[in-house]
């Protein structure tokens, strides 16, 4: 009985502290390949406090480049260093992704610092650091690193 007053009273815990921000953010995709483009784009997330300084969500994505668009879908989870979107942050996205019909698992390492604005909105920037892997027979991986811009707003 007390294991189960123990797991009630951090559950009500961690949902008073958890806060919930859904975001937009637009950026630029620098392919590290030779021969490799620039692709600009955009996305949109929703991501949840966990703790002080954990924050997980999901994350969508849409880029472009020379006409070949490329969609992202996936997790996202954050460590912010002061507190939940408050400050340095890092962490790692890992997006399925599909170009063209191809498929790819692209892996982001983000880095960044978010700042508020008021009480409910966030001024975030990201830099990321990329791999996309092939998920088609003979496919190969190609580098990149980007950076990107978003506003959030805390619900």
């Amino acid at each position: 009985m007390k294991k189960i007053a123990l797991f009630i009273s951090l559950a009500v815990g961690v949902s008073l502290t958890a806060q919930n921000v859904i975001g937009v953010g637009a950026g630029i995709n620098q392919s590290l390949e030779t021969g490799g483009g620039t692709s600009i784009g955009g996305s949109a997330m929703f991501q949840r406090g966990f703790g002080a300084n954990l924050v997980g969500g999901l994350e969508v994505g849409f880029w472009s480049a020379s006409g070949v668009s490329t969609i992202q879908a996936g997790p996202r989870v954050d460590y912010y260093f002061k507190s939940a979107f408050d400050g340095f942050h890092a962490g790692i996205a890992p997006l399925f992704a599909s170009t063209s019909g191809l498929k790819a698992v692209a892996i982001n390492l983000n880095i960044g610092y978010t700042h508020s604005l008021n009480d409910k909105m966030l001024l975030d920037v990201t830099a990321f650091p990329n791999i996309a892997m092939s998920l088609e027979t003979g496919g190969g991986s190609a580098k990149g690193v980007g950076a990107r811009v978003g506003i959030g707003f805390k619900l």
